[in-house]
């Protein structure tokens, strides 16, 4: 039997590893051989480990927060406040009708605004917490989504596929980029449906938001236009994940967003009849 046990003491916790085996000799059983392995700083070796790791996550979460508050919400700021300047000065020389068009456009950007904001918010409470479960944020995300935006969403999960096939780690960061995903069929592609599909293959989680709307040509997005579609992030965020992202549109033709990450669990072959989306 081998067991991990602690015992406190005066200078705190000790971690031991317990191996209990039998003695016995040609006339039958003797005993017990009882065993402990003082692995104390092994345990706060792998505990401080895990904390660096958490504080790193946590800072690049707040730098990327940063980047999309400063590309999106600093400019929709920007732009409101010339637009104020540029109303007043209309209505300072009696061009009624001209600041009345303006108006009308600043209240429309400030309600795109103010619906792009729930939306990061609505994402950012699927972050990662004590018991966090992919599968489970994912599923409660597409629910949210398809009932506050109207958008019909399928998932297609594999009978065979398990929690433990997408690290946490990883995990929150694919949930990240199918939010992306998903923010941009409804903000720019105008889809009416989505469909997201998980697949293993290998050592491999395939994951693929295909959307209906209006498409785009990948080639032609770049610079500036990239930000605007979180493409920059997305490909940032899956390489944290050890994984890649590729972007799969023409106009017209909807839009499919593929990841691949690797796999949490390596030793469990190929999946078969896994859908594909």
């Amino acid at each position: 039997m081998l067991a991990r046990i602690s015992l406190e003491g005066g200078s705190g916790a000790r971690h031991y590893l317990l191996h209990i085996s039998p003695l016995q000799d040609r006339y039958g059983p003797l005993g017990q051989l009882v065993l402990l392995r003082d692995v104390t700083e092994e345990v706060t070796a792998q505990a401080r480990l895990l904390q660096e790791q958490r504080a790193v996550a946590t800072m690049q979460e707040r730098e990327h927060l940063a980047r999309e508050l400063h590309d999106s919400l600093g400019q929709v700021l920007g732009y409101v406040s010339l637009q104020a300047q540029a109303i007043g000065k209309r209505v300072h020389d009696g061009d009624a009708a001209t600041a009345e068009a303006q108006l009308a456009r600043l209240a429309h950007v400030a309600q795109t605004a103010h619906l792009d904001l729930r939306e990061s918010i609505f994402g950012l409470k699927a972050g990662a917490q004590d018991g966090w479960s992919f599968l489970a944020a994912l599923r409660q995300h597409l629910q949210s989504y398809q009932a506050q935006y109207g958008v019909h969403v399928t998932l297609a999960l594999p009978p065979h596929l398990q929690e433990g096939d997408l690290p946490s780690s990883a995990g929150v960061q694919v949930l990240r980029v199918i939010q992306e995903a998903l923010t941009n069929a409804r903000r720019h592609g105008r889809a009416r449906s989505v469909e997201v599909s998980l697949a293993r293959a290998g050592s491999q989680v395939r994951v693929v938001v295909a959307n209906d709307g209006c498409g785009f040509d990948p080639a032609q997005v770049a610079g500036s236009e990239a930000q605007h579609f979180g493409l920059a992030g997305m490909r940032e965020r899956m390489a944290q994940a050890g994984g890649c992202v590729t972007i799969d549109s023409r106009p017209g033709a909807g839009t499919r967003v593929v990841l691949q990450v690797p796999a949490g669990d390596e030793g469990r072959g190929e999946d078969e009849g896994a859908p594909g989306g």
